[in-house]
């Protein structure tokens, strides 16, 4: 009886895992960008030249550059936070809801926290255009992993725009990264969607108050 369970089971896993890899993880890991995004070179792309792990989302924000653009520059463990879930990315404390002015003059050079014990670099940044952001842990120590994380602004017009975000993760292949990785994914997916709704949900309520004022 066991034996049987256990071959229905595999039989299953064999079934499933192709969908799975083919379908849902291909979705998880692009969510919301288009065929021509994914495959496009992305400023940061050169710093993880060989990724065993990338992923490209994105969403589209009725807003400008110029109005996304504060946002970003803030983002941070303990700065304006990530506008995603708080509890597991910001300590607790809520992500900002409004532009903190102290937080806007990012250069390279500079670290973004990821949480009490360290973070990103700041790589490169093109104000209203690109932030990029990376960790090389791996090829610094030869344990751990090495990654970027690049937050791009692309004008569709005067008032949308399209917000990629591009993680390159490289890391040696045993078996523990590997299952690592896996299991990493599926969370990480999840906070960058919450994140990328995060930010829209602040650009737009912002463009929202400067057109009501300009109104009135």
């Amino acid at each position: 009886m066991l034996k049987a369970i256990r071959a229905g089971l595999i039989s299953l896993g064999v079934l499933v895992l192709p969908v799975y890899l083919l379908l849902v993880r291909r979705w998880y890991l692009h969510w919301g960008a288009t065929d021509e995004e994914r495959r496009q070179s992305l400023p940061g792309d050169e710093q993880v030249h060989h990724p065993r792990l990338e992923t490209t989302r994105a969403i589209t924000i009725e807003a400008s550059a110029a109005v996304i653009w504060p946002w970003l520059a803030q983002m941070g463990y303990r700065r304006g936070g990530w506008y995603t879930y708080d509890r597991i990315d910001n300590g607790g404390l809520p992500s900002a809801t409004h532009i903190i002015p102290q937080l806007q003059n990012i250069k390279v050079g500079d670290m973004i926290p990821t949480g009490p014990g360290g973070g990103f670099t700041v790589t490169e940044v093109e104000p209203e255009q690109a932030l990029v952001m990376a960790l090389h842990t791996a090829s610094e120590t030869g344990t751990g992993a090495d990654m970027s994380t690049a937050c791009v602004l692309l004008p569709l017009d005067a008032e949308r725009t399209r917000l990629l975000v591009r993680q390159r993760v490289d890391f040696k292949p045993h078996l523990r990264e590997i299952v690592y990785y896996l299991l990493f994914e599926p969370g990480d997916f999840l906070m960058t969607r919450k994140m990328l709704q995060g930010i829209k949900e602040r650009a737009e309520r912002s463009r929202s108050s400067v057109s009501a004022r300009a109104i009135s």
